[in-house]
């Protein structure tokens, strides 16, 4: 009697072809845990720079970000005018 099974074709392994190497990859639970301090310089520096940025009102916010992308592309920024019409 003949089952499903056996009407699927079944694969050739390409390493009977030769042409391809398997590799296998490490598993997650293998991997190396990196170890990093829990806190550094840069992470004080980014907590109180969150702490104050939370304090400001929408126009001050606005006025850092444009300062800001201003120092970051170079020049004075343009007066954003909307969609271009």
């Amino acid at each position: 009697m003949e089952n499903a099974a056996d009407k699927i074709p079944r694969l050739v392994l390409t390493t009977d072809i030769g042409y391809f190497d398997p590799v296998m990859r490490q598993s997650a639970s293998k991997r190396k845990k990196l170890d990093y301090p829990e806190v550094t310089e840069g992470s004080r520096l980014a907590a109180k720079v969150r702490k104050l940025a939370s304090k400001l009102t929408p126009e001050e916010e606005a006025e850092h970000l444009r300062r800001g992308m201003a120092k970051i592309y170079g020049g004075q920024p343009k007066e954003i005018t909307g969609a271009g019409h």
